[in-house]
């Protein structure tokens, strides 16, 4: 019996890995982001993957009110990149009202990722606000 057009063929586990870590990379960078990443660094990006199970497990089943940040007392940094993804501002749309002590800084022209694809921008402004903040 020939059972080729029945049995699924599975790639390799390295093409999955890979294959994820481009759908996520280009999501929350830009199309193509992926494909434009020197060679040495796509490795580590795509082994963190395992832990976006658990990422999307921590979002969706977080028990704790949106209310409970108003309670913080600290005050808060929130970045957020002008070229961030609608998910992102969502969040921060809910969360921002939230905080009572809360300074909201957009960085111009940077996407959701800044931290890594401008960690000296990003590192300058959090320098800024710690210096404030005493």
């Amino acid at each position: 019996m020939d059972t080729t057009a029945t049995t699924p063929v599975r790639a390799p586990e390295p093409y999955y890995r890979d294959a994820a870590a481009e759908q996520f990379i280009d999501y929350w960078m830009w199309p193509g982001a992926w494909r434009e990443m020197p060679a040495d660094r796509k490795a580590p990006i795509a082994d963190s993957g395992t832990k976006v199970r658990r990422w999307k497990h921590a979002l969706f089943n977080e028990p704790t009110p949106l209310e409970a940040f108003n309670r913080l007392q600290v005050p808060v940094l929130y970045l957020i990149g002008e070229r961030t993804t609608a998910s992102a501002r969502g969040v921060a749309k809910l969360l921002v009202p939230a905080l009572t002590h809360v300074e909201v800084v957009e960085l111009e022209e940077l996407g959701h990722m800044a931290p890594v694809t401008h960690p000296d921008k990003v590192n300058d402004r959090i320098q800024e606000f710690l210096k404030r903040i005493g």
